[in-house]
């Protein structure tokens, strides 16, 4: 009997960050809801990019829907500066390799184009097969929730793939 892959949805952060919950966030919340619907919420987490960590020194910028406390209280927008790039990919980098080994697979889906950039770099340096990432052809918030909502249905399609034995 196989298990089910322990699977990560990295998304942007979100105004949620201020009171500890980016779940109030639209493509939090249609994550979510396409999660439950497709029957495999238990499989997957959540997560955010966040440059809160990075700009208050408050650790790596991969905060897991767990960890959300960490961020509660700020508010920063991630508003596209070069001169932050390289600390703020550094900071992801280091998200991304801390909570690798916890699952079988990560999906990172982002619209912000300064998370965007610096996540293509940190996957460069990385160089991990476990990590998917997917980029939305458009950035806009309504059409990147509708990207969220057809990531989720593919990933229910391959975690709810028949495990087939080989002999």
């Amino acid at each position: 009997m196989s298990r089910r892959p322990r699977v990560l949805l990295v998304l942007p952060c979100n105004k949620g960050a201020k009171i500890g919950n980016y779940f109030v966030g639209h493509a939090w919340r249609v994550a979510l809801k396409a999660l439950r619907e497709c029957g495999i919420r238990r499989y997957v987490m959540l997560a955010a990019v966040d440059c809160i960590p990075f700009k208050m020194s408050l650790g790596d910028c991969v905060v897991l829907e767990t960890e959300m406390d960490r961020v509660k209280g700020y508010d920063v927008y991630p508003s596209y500066d070069e001169r932050v790039v390289d600390g703020l990919t550094d900071c992801i980098e280091r998200g991304l390799r801390r909570v690798l080994p916890l699952f079988d697979i990560i999906y990172v889906v982002l619209n912000v184009p300064l998370y965007q950039v610096c996540v293509k770099k940190a996957l460069s340096r990385i160089k991990s097969d476990k990590i998917v990432y997917v980029e939305p052809g458009d950035n806009r918030p309504g059409k990147f929730a509708q990207f969220v909502k057809r990531v989720v249905r593919r990933i229910a399609r391959e975690l709810l793939m028949p495990v087939t034995a080989y002999f």
